[in-house]
């Protein structure tokens, strides 16, 4: 039996010099370790790969559970915690709330696939986690992390 799967990403987006607007700077090469907690195979080896091409140290768990067994053993060296929202037993928002408890210096960005009346037009819930809606290009990843680790400095 023959199997395939298919991966929809958006169209990339080009940039326009339209009123002086300037494209906005992506970073070029990574540094730092990500742990991505994504339970779709597919989804986290994708993201893992992007990230990876970008020169950031990855580390990929299927679970909030593994989530935080690495977190207690590495978290000194773990510089964002990307991870999807929507997870069997235990969810991103939870998965970041056990986290803050004994590391609250990790920087989070939380994926999801579906429209959250919690999320605002910039992408951030309440909570001032920012959110990254799947699908999403390489480009948006690279931003939203580069964002992310600017707001560490400051």
């Amino acid at each position: 039996m023959l199997r395939s799967i298919l991966v929809y990403w958006p169209a990339a987006r080009g940039h326009t010099d339209q009123a002086g607007e300037q494209p906005k700077a992506i970073v070029q090469s990574g540094s730092g370790t990500i742990l991505l907690c994504e339970d779709d195979d597919v989804v986290r080896q994708v993201t893992t790969q992007m990230l990876r091409r970008r020169g950031f140290s990855v580390i990929p768990v299927e679970s909030a559970k593994e989530a935080l067994s690495l977190v207690r053993q590495k978290g000194n060296e773990i510089d964002i915690l990307l991870s999807d929202i929507i997870m069997p037993e235990v969810d991103g928002f939870e998965l970041v709330n056990r986290m803050r408890r004994d590391h609250p210096d990790i920087s989070v960005i939380l994926m999801s696939g579906c429209a959250s009346d919690e999320m605002d037009s910039n992408g951030n819930v309440s909570h001032g986690i920012p959110i990254l809606q799947k699908p999403f290009g390489s480009d948006q990843l690279y931003e939203m992390i580069d964002l992310t680790l600017k707001s560490r400095k400051t």
